[in-house]
């Protein structure tokens, strides 16, 4: 099975590690993806809601990632079989993450609608 974490990651396209959890060794930046339970909405259809963050040590580098992930999370309906829609909600906006002071957070959410093989 593929999960909705593992079909974002798939279809952000960056220069950053693409993570599901913080690294213990920290790289100097990179992009996390998270997500809450996925609701059935009907035979085989899910609505997840995902949350990307971006990790950096410069605050610009961590807005300017922003640019090509959205583009990439508009993008997944039309380029992946599982995905039938996305609708960002929130973001991006500064989400400091106090277990960290090498870094600056910005944080984005949005609904998969997806299929779950």
């Amino acid at each position: 099975m593929i999960t909705p974490i593992e079909i974002v990651q798939r279809n952000i396209h960056s220069d950053l590690p693409v993570v599901s959890k913080v690294p213990r060794d920290t790289p100097p930046a990179f992009i996390r993806v998270d997500m809450s339970a996925p609701q059935r909405i009907n035979e085989l259809q899910y609505e997840t809601l995902i949350i990307v963050q971006v990790y950096a040590r410069s605050q610009g580098v961590a807005i300017d990632s922003f640019d090509g992930i959205q583009a990439d999370l508009e993008d997944m309906p039309a380029k992946d079989d599982l995905v039938s829609g996305w609708k960002e909600q929130t973001g991006p906006y500064p989400f400091p993450d106090p277990d960290t002071s090498e870094h600056y957070r910005w944080q984005m959410t949005g609904t998969l609608y997806h299929t779950i093989l």
